[in-house]
């Protein structure tokens, strides 16, 4: 499992971090030798009551702000792009060129 935590460090103190979201990317182990397959889950925004998930190993659905999936990546590929291409499978919206608002956000 892949576990990314976001948090907000202000004025750059890591002493004072606030979580603002949890991003987990699990190894659904249907894929081959040379390609993965993945479950993409992040948590609700906590809005700075440091609340993500519980267990990001198994995070309960109300937990869960989106799911999405990440299918045939191949093995040998930076973490970093299969982070990117976890958080475009549940925002897509992020990927599309000169987008200038979020779906829902007005």
């Amino acid at each position: 499992m892949i576990y990314v935590r976001i948090e907000l460090w202000p004025r750059g103190r890591k002493e004072h971090a606030r979580l603002l979201q949890e991003l987990t990317i699990v190894n659904d182990t249907t894929g081959s030798r040379e390609d993965g397959n993945y479950d993409v889950r992040v948590s609700h925004a906590t809005t700075f009551k440091g609340q993500g998930f519980a267990d990001p190993v198994l995070p309960l659905a109300e937990e869960t702000w989106r799911r999405g999936r990440v299918l045939g990546w191949p093995r040998g590929r930076s973490p970093a792009e299969l982070v990117g291409h976890a958080i475009l499978a549940v925002c897509p919206w992020v990927g599309k060129a000169g987008a200038a608002k979020v779906p829902g956000g007005g």
